[in-house]
């Protein structure tokens, strides 16, 4: 039996390591048939050729997407601590996933269950599912599960509409 692959998108940086792989594992753990792709600027090739065979096995792929060259450049400064230049990366989604939905996962999350369900939701004409948030003050959204309509990101170049929004904004993230 063939299965279709579903797209998964972490990001990260080498620092980071070991809670991509927790978060990777996690997710292999109750879930099959996964694209990954890693979003990264400085993870080695050995330990893409480690995690590819864990993920294989499982009928996996892991993709190395490499954010280099001056259009990946995110020098957004930000007063909070948790968010470094990583958090914009999955502004890129679009350039490297060719799928038209992708679920993107924070890398310091610990995956509990079949995402089968998830997957499968229909985001019609919407830009993404998210679960909304329920800390803080105002209207929001968890952005460590995102579930994208990537056709419509890539079609509408979201990408650089996000870009020029955080350009705008960054200073005022909270």
């Amino acid at each position: 039996m063939r299965y279709t692959k579903r797209a998964v998108v972490f990001a990260g940086d080498y620092a980071y390591i070991r809670q991509i792989e927790t978060a990777m594992k996690s997710l292999c753990r109750h879930n099959s048939h996964l694209k990954i792709y890693l979003l990264n600027q400085d993870i080695p090739q050995e330990w893409f050729s480690q995690i590819r065979i864990y993920l294989q096995e499982m009928g996996g792929d892991l993709i190395d997407c490499k954010l280099i060259g001056s259009q990946f450049q995110m020098n957004w400064s930000n007063k909070l601590p948790h968010i470094n230049h990583m958090t914009f990366a999955r502004y890129f989604i679009p350039d490297f996933v060719t799928e038209d939905k992708v679920l993107y996962l924070d890398s310091d999350l610990i995956v509990t269950g079949d995402l089968t369900d998830l997957f499968e939701l229909d985001l019609g004409e919407n830009y993404l599912a998210a679960a909304r948030s329920c800390f803080g003050a105002g209207v929001g959204f968890n952005a460590g599960v995102l579930l994208i309509n990537n056709k419509k990101w890539g079609s509408e170049t979201i990408r650089q509409k996000l870009i020029d929004l955080t350009e705008k904004e960054h200073e005022n993230v909270e």
